[in-house]
């Protein structure tokens, strides 16, 4: 009809709309500019409160929708309808925009015949060298001119935290509507270019600044203006050919600091560094940050390279006073001396310590039985990830390329659910290779992923078992919907994950639509291919005939990823509402966290004293001072080991010593330092969080022992979820240790419920179902 009668219709629509009154146009001028693309609007649905933002911004006065919708059905720009799906329920009332609108709505905006009262980029001046004001207009122009209210606040108290309170909301520029902040969108290109010249000039001296870097005993140095970013940003190339980050800046926020990498140097260039300083002390990774005023300058460094990080601090010594310097150095970190017999334990040594360990105490070691000793026998080579989560396209984790995000096609079982854990197995492998953990997002609007979708250093997760996002034609009778996202305009959002870093784009799917989804996807972004895997849970609530079938497999299952906790008696569901395995798999986790959490406040007893904690288990930063790096999770696996080895197995305090007051610290200098040493096993705690590569950072703290000449039983105690994702790489690990250097190594798992350490195995069995546990 439109291709026949279009002109026509047009013109009948623009002659109505020189007949409206001089508010009718302004509130059609609003509309047209903002939603006249759109193929349908919902009233209840984002059109309100940004509606009357730009309708105030633009006009100075308040917008009556109503009167909108009236004069959008009036004139024939809209027609109102009922949406129903394919089982005949009503899916809202909607607006559906008129095809010769969305095709120019110019030529309609031009009819109204008004102009909106917009104000010029001079409304920043005297905000130049605020830094609250520019990081917060920031914010709004990095989403699109949009943010809540609390997301911009959390964004400014990241930095400051009286940020939030100097942030000034400018009259016709930019304003709040219910809990939103809206930045005028007709002065976004204009304040865009505005700020990324205001940014640079807050950064001063930037070739002094590269003159003092260059002090460091590099090979190279490239620092350059990021546009995109808005900072300088370049590379370091040290004389092992590593690559150390730069960042100058004049302000960091905490969704800014995602793309620092784990190797970095900070250079904040104003008041604003406290905070960045906390953030990077929290996290894995190796970092020198200084913060720069006027004429001082304070220094945080976990960074261990002293031939970098020394002569760059002693450069801006030479201009700057240093008022504070705090180093987050770990003994195996700091400089140690390269001459390789200074890292050998001599004979006489060795002598000693096995002298030591026989006379100091009676008390004799924890036995390991044969069962847990590595076998002659090839290695265990379950895929565990793929017991419980079936893999097309590639395996999980074992193929997922660290440098760039991953897409996850999530069947969705009937009347069973297991978003939330996949959304924690990405969490945890994120962790692991990268440090620090990503932001996560539950897409719930349409216009939010076409706008917003992206995966660096995110985990995003979008549920379309209901149909709700994508346009597709799954049956003739729901092939169009007007309310969903438009593939040509998300198969940009999927083609920029080229450019992107490690991050997860989670598509939950109804299992009957997985191949048609996936073949829509890969042929609508070629010619990028973005790497997809295919994750399918066979166990579901539908396999089985009853419930109580369903929980014998699936308590014991989720159990043993968070560690055993008990969760018999803990949960009750409506009759009506079944558990599903996600919510069975988040309770274990917050029972299995509250009582790791508890361990490392209440007494240890022995059976003749009690220690709390904090005296009996060291942190694993060397000396009585200063914040040290270890996670939470860290502490506590460390301190149930301890508790474990001293109330179960019964051996006293003096037995069992953690970090540097172990025996094999004190015998090497502090060279060599086990998480905790009783007599002649150690027990290494691999949470893995930061490491890069798991499997080879568990191979190097095996290593360390061989390196020094020692070989003690070694208990390498890892988080379930770990033993899970690289389940048969550590068994292969362990078994080729034992075969070719002759050190028997044993990876361990807690069990909560029995307070104690198993094998890894025992979470086969429970996930496998066999009957096969060892005392």
């Amino acid at each position: 009809m439109y291709e026949r009668f279009g002109d026509q219709l047009d013109q009948v629509i623009k002659t109505r709309i020189q007949n409206l009154s001089l508010d009718e146009r302004r509130l059609l001028h609003t509309f047209l500019t903002g939603w006249g693309d759109e193929r349908s609007v919902r009233p209840d649905w984002r059109l309100k409160p940004q509606f009357n933002a730009y309708h105030e911004l633009w006009f100075d006065e308040s917008a009556e929708v109503d009167t909108l919708l009236d004069v959008l059905v009036r004139t024939g720009i809209c027609s109102f309808g009922t949406y129903i799906d394919s089982s005949g329920d009503s899916k809202g009332h909607r607006y559906a925009v008129y095809h010769g609108v969305r095709e120019n709505p110019e030529a309609f905006i031009d009819v109204t015949s008004v102009s909106p009262d917009t104000v010029s980029i001079d409304v920043f001046d005297g905000y130049e060298s605020s830094i609250p004001q520019l990081a917060g207009l920031e914010y709004l122009l990095d989403n699109d001119g949009e943010a809540s209210r609390t997301n911009l606040r959390d964004a400014l108290l990241s930095i400051d935290q009286d940020a939030w309170m100097t942030f000034d909301m400018l009259d016709g520029a930019i304003t709040e509507q219910d809990d939103t902040v809206y930045l005028d969108p007709l002065l976004i290109n204009n304040a865009t270019r505005w700020l990324t010249e205001q940014k640079r000039r807050c950064v001063i001296d930037i070739d002094g600044i590269e003159r003092r870097l260059s002090q460091a005993d590099v090979i190279d140095l490239q620092l350059s203006f990021d546009n995109e970013r808005r900072v300088y940003h370049g590379q370091l190339l040290t004389l092992d050919d590593e690559e150390i980050q730069i960042v100058v800046t004049p302000w960091l926020t905490e969704d800014q600091a995602e793309w620092i990498d784990h190797t970095a140097i900070v250079i904040i260039t104003s008041p604003y560094s406290n905070k960045v300083v906390t953030r990077q002390r929290s996290k894995y990774g190796e970092y020198l940050v200084l913060g720069i005023t006027e004429n001082e300058f304070e220094v945080y460094r976990s960074l261990p390279h002293d031939d970098i990080a020394n002569p760059i601090v002693e450069a801006f010594e030479d201009d700057y006073t240093l008022i504070n310097q705090h180093v987050d150095l770990d003994a195996e970190d700091t400089s140690t001396n390269p001459n390789p017999k200074q890292s050998v334990v001599d004979e006489t040594e060795a002598t000693t310590t096995s002298d030591t360990s026989e006379t100091d105490t009676t008390e004799e070691a924890p036995a390991v039985s044969t069962a847990d000793v590595p076998s002659e026998s090839p290695a265990d080579e379950v895929d565990l990830v793929g017991e419980l989560l079936t893999q097309r396209e590639g395996a999980f984790p074992a193929d997922v390329l660290r440098d760039r995000p991953l897409i996850i096609l999530l069947h969705k079982p009937a009347n069973d659910r297991y978003g939330t854990m996949v959304q924690f197995l990405c969490r945890e492998l994120y962790h692991h290779l990268e440090g620090g953990l990503p932001r996560g997002q539950i897409r719930g609007d349409a216009r939010d992923v076409e706008r917003h979708l992206k995966a660096s250093n995110r985990i995003e997760f979008i549920d379309e078992t209901d149909t709700e996002f994508f346009e597709h034609a799954r049956t003739p009778t729901t092939s169009v919907t007007n309310d969903q996202v438009q593939w040509k305009t998300i198969r940009r959002r999927i083609q920029e994950l080229d450019t992107q870093g490690l991050g997860f784009l989670i598509f939950q799917l109804p299992t009957d639509f997985v191949d048609t989804f996936k073949r829509e996807l890969v042929q609508r972004v070629r010619p990028h291919r973005p790497q997809v895997i295919e994750l399918n849970p066979p166990l579901h609530r539908g396999e089985y005939a009853d419930l109580d079938g369903y929980l014998d497999r699936a308590v014991p299952t989720a159990e043993a990823l968070w560690g055993f906790p008990d969760l018999s008696g803990d949960f009750t569901f409506p009759a009506e509402d079944e558990p599903t395995f996600d919510d069975l798999f988040t309770l274990a986790e917050r029972r299995a966290w509250t009582q790791l959490h508890r361990g490392t406040s209440e007494p240890i007893e022995s059976d003749t004293e009690s220690k709390s904690p904090v005296m009996a288990v060291r942190p694993n930063q060397p000396g009585d001072g200063g914040q040290n790096n270890e996670s939470m999770l860290h502490y506590a696996l460390k301190t149930f080991v301890v508790r474990w080895l001293i109330e179960s197995e019964g051996h006293g305090f003096a037995s069992v010593t953690t970090e540097t007051d172990t025996l094999l610290a004190q015998q090497t200098s502090q060279q060599l330092i086990p998480d905790i040493q009783h007599h002649g096993t150690v027990y290494e705690i691999e949470t893995l969080y930061g490491t890069g590569t798991p499997l080879l950072a568990l191979k190097e703290t095996i290593e360390k022992y061989r390196r020094h000449g020692k070989s003690p039983d070694i208990c390498l105690v890892l988080p379930p979820l770990a033993g899970f994702l690289y389940y048969s790489e550590i068994m292969r690990l362990t078994h080729e240790v034992h075969e070719q250097w002759d050190l028997v190594v044993t990876p361990l798992i807690p069990n909560l419920q029995s307070t104690d350490l198993v094998p890894l195995r025992h979470l086969k069995y429970a996930i496998q179902q066999d009957n096969q546990f060892s005392e």
